[in-house]
């Protein structure tokens, strides 16, 4: 459970991150989508 709202936390920082970047929503997922198929979070 704590790993889970580590993840989210985590997530949720790289996603502003990556809006202040300029990349938009479908992007981000995207890329979020390929790490967790990666890393298997």
């Amino acid at each position: 459970r704590l790993k889970n709202e580590m993840a989210s936390e985590t997530i949720n920082s790289f996603i502003n991150g990556m809006k202040s970047l300029g990349f938009d929503g479908k992007e981000i997922i995207n890329i979020i989508t390929e790490r967790v198929k990666e890393e298997g979070i």
